[in-house]
């Protein structure tokens, strides 16, 4: 996959993703409280962001050396270096939403009910 045309920084990221993505899975795996389906549907998420942010870079990358080279060229791909600019913050918002639901399904999976307390120590006395 690493293409001589690629900076050298979008190729690790692109190797990296399948990595990233499997950790990911192996944390979500470990939250109990999680439907198999919101895992799923987490994973994918997390996966297409992370790709399209890598390959909005590597368009940026590319693009970013032609108008560096000279003015004419600034002008013709400054439109398309912002939308790929666009795209990575899209890319990075999703991510970011997607630790906030993480987090909040952290918090509901370590969170006490007292209804449930109050059903353990009915349950302790009663055997008692």
């Amino acid at each position: 996959m690493a293409n001589q045309n690629v900076p050298l920084l979008a190729q690790n990221d692109l190797i990296s993703v399948s990595e990233r993505v499997v950790n990911f899975a192996k944390m979500l795996d470990n939250m109990e409280a999680l439907s198999d389906k919101k895992k799923e549907l987490w994973k994918q998420i997390y996966a297409n962001a992370l790709i399209d942010r890598n390959h909005a870079l590597i368009c940026y990358n590319n693009l970013q050396d032609k108008a560096l080279a000279n003015s004419t060229e600034h002008a013709i791909h400054a439109p398309n270096i912002s939308k790929y600019i666009e795209r990575m913050s899209r890319a990075n918002d999703q991510l970011i939403k997607l630790a906030e639901l993480i987090a909040e399904a952290e918090v509901a999976e370590t969170s006490i009910n007292s209804e449930d307390i109050y059903s353990a120590l009915e349950d302790e006395d009663k055997k008692r």
